[in-house]
């Protein structure tokens, strides 16, 4: 059998995330400790959320990055299953870096926090998911606006989602709707920051 794992991206995250795990596996518990020393906090404690930290993206990246890698050395130890590929989601990505050995697993904990908490400083935005246009044109559309908005992600040949400020966001939803394309607002997980990806 040839397996290929793929690790979610924020929103996974769930009050308690891990305690299961790290009760009933050694090497969860491991992952856990290696956490605490790169981090210098208990991710455990902190997933209970007694103060909210499920809403911390600073705290949620790296407390979903230490579950993927626990549950994948947990499932690993059990089942001595192997994978010919990993892949993640997002945030999922530095999971999977981790558990395929391409990234130190404190390494990638503090990535996770670090992208947490600069994800957390971006200002408010907003995101809209657009099916019906190549991205190529709604990026068209998107530069012809006033204010930030870009194609943030490229999902299917003619679905995208686009992000930015609040307004540019509104201002292309418009002008897609009046072009025949289908734009849904999305709540995003955590603020916008408008970034141009590299293709």
């Amino acid at each position: 059998m040839r397996l290929a794992v793929v690790f979610p991206g924020q929103g996974a995250q769930i009050p308690d995330l891990g305690r299961g795990l790290v009760r009933d596996h050694p090497v969860a518990r491991e992952v856990y400790a290696e956490a605490q020393d790169a981090l210098g906090y208990d991710l455990i404690r902190a997933g209970e959320d007694r103060f909210g930290e499920l809403s911390d993206t600073a705290v949620v990246q790296p407390l979903l990055v230490a579950f993927g890698i626990a549950a994948w050395r947990a499932l690993r130890a059990e089942t001595g299953l192997s994978a010919v590929a990993m892949a993640g989601h997002s945030l999922g990505e530095i999971t999977a870096l981790a558990c395929a050995g391409c990234l130190e697993p404190g390494a990638a904990l503090r990535l996770a926090e670090t992208r947490g908490r600069l994800m957390a400083q971006c200002p408010p935005g907003g995101m809209a998911v657009v099916f019906g246009l190549p991205a190529d044109e709604v990026a068209e559309i998107c530069e012809g606006v006033d204010g930030r908005v870009t194609v943030a992600n490229r999902n299917l040949p003619d679905q995208c989602v686009i992000s930015g400020d609040a307004a540019g966001v509104e201002a292309v939803t418009a002008l897609l709707t009046a072009a025949k394309a289908v734009a849904k607002p999305t709540r995003c997980a955590a603020r916008s920051c408008v970034t141009r990806a590299r293709w």
